[in-house]
């Protein structure tokens, strides 16, 4: 992410990382000296991190990474932001490619997609609303009370 970021053709970017993990060290010594590359530990607070953002970017290599669906990525959506992501199952089933976000394979195309919507403000608008719209097939009260209904009928059987 950090690779393609500093290839982002717009100066008004920021990237912001979230998270803990073995690449911590990789990640904080190639920012160094970028005043638009921020990077933090666990943060408790994500939604607020969220909402400050234009684009989410989950390029996960591997969906081991991810234990079912990701959360962070379907908040987003409810919130309007556009995701990129990689093609990794977690990901892909929570994108509708090139409707409210973009499924790349690799780093080329995380590129291009995220130059893209920086130069593109109504795709990132409109993208944002239909992604807004899209999250609603994971919201829990529906689904919650679709899987009650299932459970009523095999009772009632």
């Amino acid at each position: 992410l950090i690779d393609a970021f500093l290839k982002v053709k717009s100066k008004d970017c920021e990237l912001i990382i979230a998270g803990k993990g073995k690449m911590s060290r990789y990640l904080i010594d190639k920012s160094s000296g970028r005043d638009n590359i921020l990077i933090y530990n666990y943060l408790k607070n994500v939604k607020s991190f969220i909402k400050s953002c234009d684009i989410i970017c989950l390029p996960f290599l591997r969906s081991d990474k991810i234990l079912g669906l990701s959360l962070t990525g379907i908040e987003a959506k409810a919130m309007g932001k556009v995701l990129i992501g990689s093609d990794a199952k977690a990901i892909s089933q929570i994108i509708n490619d090139k409707e409210d976000g973009f499924i790349i394979k690799d780093r080329k195309e995380l590129l291009k997609k995220i130059n893209l919507l920086c130069k593109n403000n109504k795709m990132l608008e409109r993208m944002g609303k239909k992604a807004k719209e899209n999250s609603k097939r994971f919201d829990i009260e529906i689904n919650g009370g679709l899987f009650l209904d299932e459970c009523k009928k095999l009772i009632n059987i």
